[in-house]
């Protein structure tokens, strides 16, 4: 007999003799603070090998952030379609459970989440 349950993001089947496997889980989310002040919800997706922030959640802030957008790159997702880079904020403040980081995060229209922490947040 098998029982599908879901726990804490992730998906399992309980099978005979009470065993779980583990079939997905979906990735943590953490709420943090931009400079200390503006909190939102952040992806932390350990695949990622940027941080990424949505261009609408920047245009809704961007007189906190400076941003530069000099930079001329194409990043492709991990579903494969092009996106092009508006700019990147170089030293933006990231607040999470206490602990204050400086991170660069680029700044792209077609993000699929507001804001991901990705490998260099590590």
């Amino acid at each position: 007999m098998q029982e599908d349950t879901e726990t804490h993001g992730c998906q399992s089947v309980r099978k005979a003799g009470g065993l779980q496997e583990l079939y997905a889980c979906a990735s943590p989310t953490v709420t943090g603070k931009m400079e200390g002040k503006v909190k939102v919800k952040m992806l932390i997706d350990s695949g990622s090998e940027m941080n990424v922030m949505s261009k609408g959640l920047w245009e809704e802030i961007q007189d906190l952030l400076p941003i530069d957008t000099d930079i001329r790159w194409t990043i492709e997702s991990a579903n494969s379609m092009q996106d092009k880079v508006f700019g990147v904020c170089h030293s933006l403040g990231v607040g999470i459970g206490g602990v204050e980081i400086t991170i660069p995060v680029f700044v792209l229209s077609g993000a699929s989440q507001q804001f991901i922490l990705g490998r260099p947040w590590e």
